[in-house]
C-alpha cells in the first residue's frame, strides 16, 4: 500500500459557506415588484463580500486540506483522456453517484434533485483541475470557490424557494477515492458502481456532507469524476 492509499481514504468535506438564506419582510410581500430585485440585488452583493473578506468558512477547516503533489508515487496519465477508465465509464461514475443521492433523499422523504447540465459542467471542471493541478480543495488555483466558478459559467446564483426563502450562492462536495481503497473495500479499480457507492458513502459518513446532500431547499444537482490512473475526484454541486 503506496502514501497514496495510506493517506488518502476517500476523504472529502462539504461546502455550505456561501449559501445564505434570506426571509422576505410583511414589506417585500407588498412592494415585490420594486422590493424582490433589489433584495436579491443585495444579497447577491453581500455574498460576494462574505466570500472575498472572509475567504473559506470555518467548515472548511485547513486541517483537512489535502496536497496531493506530496505524493510520492505522482501518477504518470495526467489527463484523464489517457487514463485507465475513460470518459465513458467515468459519465457512467457520475450518474451513479447522482442515482445513489437521489436514492439516500428518497429514503430520507426528501425530493429528488434535478439533473443540471450547467452544474455538472462547473463540477467536471473542477475535478478534472484538481486532478491536473495537484490540489484538493474548494477554492481553486485561480481563488474562484464553487459560486465564483459558476458566476464564470454564467450561472445564476441566486434562487427563490417557497416560503420566501432565498439562497444565494452554490453548495459543494468533494471526494477523493484512490484506487487501492477500493480495492480494500472490496470493489474491482476500474468499476464505477464500486466507485459511486464508495464515493457516496463516505459522504454519508461525514455530517456536513450529509447535510448538503440531505438539504430539503436544495433543487438542481451536477456531478463531475475525473481520474489519472491513481486516484479518482468526484465533486457535487447543489443549488
Amino acid at each position: 500500500m503506496g502514501l497514496a492509499e495510506r493517506e488518502y481514504r476517500g476523504r472529502g468535506y462539504g461546502y455550505s459557506g456561501s449559501l445564505h438564506v434570506q426571509r422576505r419582510s410583511p414589506l417585500a410581500k407588498g412592494v415585490k415588484r420594486i422590493a424582490i430585485p433589489l433584495v436579491i440585488a443585495f444579497l447577491a452583493w453581500q455574498a460576494y463580500q462574505i466570500q472575498h473578506d472572509r475567504g473559506l468558512s470555518d467548515s472548511l477547516a485547513l486541517d483537512h486540506y489535502l496536497d496531493l503533489s506530496s505524493i510520492t508515487e505522482p501518477p504518470t496519465a495526467r489527463s484523464p483522456q489517457t487514463a485507465e477508465v475513460g470518459s465513458e465509464e467515468l459519465e457512467k461514475c457520475e450518474k451513479l453517484i447522482f442515482d445513489l443521492t437521489n436514492a439516500e433523499r428518497r429514503a430520507s422523504g426528501l425530493a429528488e434533485l434535478i439533473y443540471d447540465p450547467d452544474l455538472a459542467k462547473v463540477a467536471r471542471e473542477h475535478s478534472l483541475d484538481m486532478v491536473e493541478n495537484d490540489f484538493f480543495s474548494h477554492t481553486n488555483l485561480r481563488g474562484e470557490d464553487p459560486t465564483g466558478r459558476a458566476r464564470r459559467h454564467g450561472l445564476e446564483v441566486v434562487k427563490s424557494r417557497a416560503g420566501g426563502v432565498y439562497i444565494v450562492g452554490i453548495a459543494e462536495n468533494i471526494g477523493l477515492m484512490p484506487k487501492g481503497n477500493l480495492i480494500a473495500l472490496g470493489y474491482a479499480p476500474n468499476e464505477p458502481e464500486g466507485l459511486a457507492t464508495a464515493q457516496v458513502q463516505s459522504w454519508l459518513n461525514s455530517s456536513k456532507h450529509r447535510a448538503n446532500i440531505l438539504n430539503p431547499r436544495f433543487e438542481q444537482l451536477g456531478v463531475g469524476v475525473a481520474y489519472n490512473g491513481h486516484y479518482f475526484v468526484s465533486t457535487q454541486n447543489f443549488q
